[in-house]
């Protein structure tokens, strides 16, 4: 039998990577791609990565007379959970109020519609819609980093889940599994039982 599953959403911030303009702009193709659904996909940018991080460590400089600390992660990237009807107009939405009530700032998004996979019975696609979104995680008061505790990040659910009207994810679950680990873990059912 087939039963409808709600997605529920999520928001995980980590420190963005190098390569985060070249997958989320798609300058670099991926096996887990749809190339024929990539046309579906949305941007906005407001910054380059790389212009952004320059204005964040002049500003630390200005306001705290210090260059930005080696180990400060002062530009972070999200995965979002969206639905197939989510627009950039929510995002946008999403990213005001985080910037409102937490202080990030959002400067690039990248909705996602042609990642997925094959099911390994049926051979249906099967989606995995997701936005990316970079943000600036410095304190304007101080120049540093934002420094959040971990109802902040509570806080972050619930303003996600409320933005995309969507479920939210079930607090103090497992983490999101990354690409790799989620494939792994993946092959490893398909052999058990």
């Amino acid at each position: 039998m087939n039963y409808f599953i709600a997605v529920k959403t999520s928001i995980n911030f980590k420190a963005v990577k190098t390569d985060s303009e070249a997958h989320n702009f798609r300058r670099k193709t991926f096996d887990y791609i749809k190339k024929d659904l990539t046309g579906k996909n949305e941007y906005w940018v407001e910054n380059k990565i790389s212009d952004r991080f320059r204005s964040i460590e002049a500003y630390c400089k200005e306001k705290s007379g210090r260059k930005l600390q080696k180990n400060a992660l002062p530009i972070r990237e999200a995965v979002v959970v969206i639905k197939e009807n989510t627009t950039m107009q929510d995002l946008h939405k999403l990213s005001k109020r985080l910037e409102e009530e937490l202080r990030i700032r959002i400067f690039q998004i990248a909705i996602h519609k042609d990642e997925g996979h094959y099911d390994k019975d049926s051979k249906e696609w099967k989606p995995n819609y997701h936005a990316h979104l970079v943000a600036d995680w410095q304190d304007l008061e101080t120049g540093k980093t934002l420094k959040h505790q971990s109802f902040h990040y509570s806080k972050m659910q619930d303003i996600t889940a409320e933005c995309l009207e969507m479920d939210r994810g079930v607090s103090g679950s497992k983490g999101r599994l990354e690409a790799i680990e989620f494939k792994i873990q993946k092959k490893k059912k398909s052999f058990c039982c």
